[in-house]
Formats: structure tokens, C-alpha cells, sequence
């Protein structure tokens, strides 16, 4: 086996151990099982726990999350009129504590994702894949 240069120097500033992190986008089709389902994983004091619908529906998009691949086309999933709402509700919220939390990084791309995205309070980044 004959090896090849691939970087003349090679500077490590810590030696920081992670327990996982992804080297290619398609080690993120693991991650979709690492997320909680609608069963027993679904604490008892958490909003939705005795709300058949609510239950339901966090399992259809478990299971949507759980099925894909990288490679595959991105499912559309299309949201309620509420879950719209809420998102509306979330998006204001966080929108209100932006110049005083968020990163510049985030206060830098924000603006690209409402112009070239049309992230927006109606719409939220998951339902724009």
C-alpha cells in the first residue's frame, strides 16, 4: 500500500473528545432514531402527553424523520392551520431577542433566509425543504 502526502502540516489546538459527530452528511440519517417518538419516550408531565391528536401527529412526523435518507427526496410535510400558528407565535418570540442573543453569524444569514428562502413567520425552515 503506497501512502500519499495529504497535508504538509497538521496543527491540533485541543484535544477536545465528542462522544458522536457526523463526517458525512449521510451519518446524519442516524440521528433520526435518536429522537423521541410519541410512545413511551413521551414524559408524563410533558403538554401533550394525554392528547391523542397531538401523540399522532408527533408520531407521523417521527416516523417521517425516521424513514428518510440522505440521497432521498425531503418528504413535504404539510402543517395545520395551528401548527402554523404556533410556529408564528415561536417566530415572534424569538424574533423579539435577536439583537440581543443571537450570534453574528445568525444576525448575518437571517435576512438571506427570509430573502432566498422565504423563512418567514408562516414558514418555518423544516417546511421550506
Amino acid at each position: 500500500m503506497q501512502l500519499t502526502l495529504q497535508a504538509r502540516r497538521l496543527l491540533v489546538l485541543d484535544d477536545l473528545q465528542v462522544p458522536w459527530f457526523p463526517r458525512h452528511i449521510s451519518d446524519l440519517d442516524t440521528v433520526a432514531n435518536r429522537i423521541l417518538d410519541a410512545g413511551v419516550d413521551l414524559e408524563s408531565d410533558h403538554p401533550g402527553f394525554h392528547d391523542p391528536a397531538y401523540r399522532e401527529r408527533r408520531t407521523f412526523l417521527a416516523e417521517n424523520a425516521m424513514q428518510h435518507r440522505f440521497g432521498k427526496p425531503i418528504p413535504r410535510i404539510e402543517y395545520t392551520p395551528e401548527e402554523i400558528a404556533t410556529w408564528g407565535a415561536v417566530y415572534d418570540k424569538l424574533d423579539s431577542f435577536l439583537k440581543t442573543y443571537a450570534c453574528d453569524e445568525y444576525l448575518k444569514i437571517a435576512p438571506l433566509l427570509v430573502e432566498h428562502c422565504g423563512y418567514s413567520r408562516s414558514q418555518n425552515l423544516i417546511s421550506l425543504l
